[in-house]
């Protein structure tokens, strides 16, 4: 069936005018293809809108990445160049540090068994003194004893007073007493000065002294450079790891790279949005033209669309461009869908 649509013949002010037509199966044909090319044209500007936000998200985390991910690389170059002072005297420093490791332990364990020496003969020692010497302490304290028992009787024999007798038996037993005190605890050691002395020339007594001697400056500043380098090594190690988590296994310029076809594609949507915004009707004359379908569906409930019509158009070009976009879309929208053939005349 062909549908004629001389535009010449009346005064064309909007879309919906545009579609009345005599014919009603016509008619309905025209008004349900027009609501169905805004809601697609809506649905499709809503999805490059929502399309585009997705596209700067991704765009912003990258950028986010590659912030972050600079910082790292500033420091890893920094690490780098602190390497480069050590790296010629460190390649393969793992197998000289256990070296130099073993030698200490060893010297440790020696300094540990000469200790372990040194106080089991100390210990013999004070144990055969103990055992074998007879000697008591403190004998000057006896020799007064005999004088004073004979002073004492002496004087009391001569004035018949007994407290010449109860003051020498006192000096007696507290000489005594002392005497057995020292010799009873004679760990202490009191007269004993030898304990309380250091003998420096002793080479038992400075075996820390020629331990630290065997020590190296060079090993050991060798030691604590090893230390750091490796300590600089781990670190590098890490913010390698934490780049490539970060960047996603990519290098700058393919971010970049990627950046940039991010960016053409929200340019290219949103080209496509604003053409779609140009073709589409706005909202209060889609709804003039439901509200037309809708009464033409209820007085005509039988009423069947066209299919495939032939759609002849007269007298375009005399339409305002506002109202003629509109149009122009519609008749893209029948030939990409298939519904119409569209002749302009």
């Amino acid at each position: 069936m062909n549908i004629s649509i001389d535009v010449t013949q009346k005064k064309i002010s909007s879309f919906l005018e545009f579609l009345q037509v005599e014919d009603s199966t016509a008619k309905l044909f025209l008004l349900e293809s027009a609501v169905n090319e805004y809601k697609q044209l809506r649905d499709s500007k809503n999805e490059l809108y929502n399309k585009n936000e997705s596209l700067e998200a991704n765009i912003q985390k990258l950028k986010n990445s590659m912030e972050s991910s600079r910082e790292l690389f500033q420091l890893k170059d920094r690490i780098d160049l602190e390497l480069r002072k050590y790296d010629d005297a460190f390649n393969g420093s793992d197998q000289k540090v256990a070296q130099i490791k073993n030698k200490r332990f060893e010297l440790i364990n020696n300094l540990l068994t000469k200790i372990q020496n040194i106080l089991t003969d100390t210990s013999s020692e004070d144990k055969s003194e103990k055992d074998n010497t007879n000697s008591m302490y403190g004998m000057f304290m006896l020799f007064p004893l005999p004088f004073v028992v004979v002073i004492s009787t002496l004087l009391f024999l001569k004035t018949s007073q007994t407290e010449h007798i109860i003051l020498g038996s006192t000096i007696f037993v507290l000489n005594l007493a002392l005497f057995v005190l020292v010799n009873v605890y004679s760990e202490v050691r009191i007269f004993n000065t030898k304990l309380f002395s250091i003998d420096y020339n002793n080479p038992n007594t400075n075996i820390y002294q020629q331990f630290v001697k065997k020590l190296s400056n060079r090993e050991n500043e060798f030691l604590v450079n090893a230390a750091w380098v490796s300590a600089l090594r781990t670190e590098k190690n890490k913010i390698i790891e934490t780049i490539e988590h970060r960047m996603g296994g990519k290098s700058f310029i393919e971010v970049e790279g990627e950046l940039k076809k991010l960016q053409e594609e929200i340019d290219s949507n949103a080209s496509a949005i604003n053409t779609k915004l140009d073709s589409l009707i706005d909202a209060e004359e889609y709804l003039k033209i439901r509200r037309e379908l809708d009464l033409l569906k209820i007085d005509n409930p039988n009423l069947q669309a066209l299919e495939m019509p032939n759609i002849v158009i007269k007298g375009l070009d005399n339409l305002e461009q506002s109202i003629k976009g509109s149009i122009m879309s519609y008749i893209e929208y029948l030939k990409q869908s298939n519904l119409a053939t569209v002749v302009l005349e």
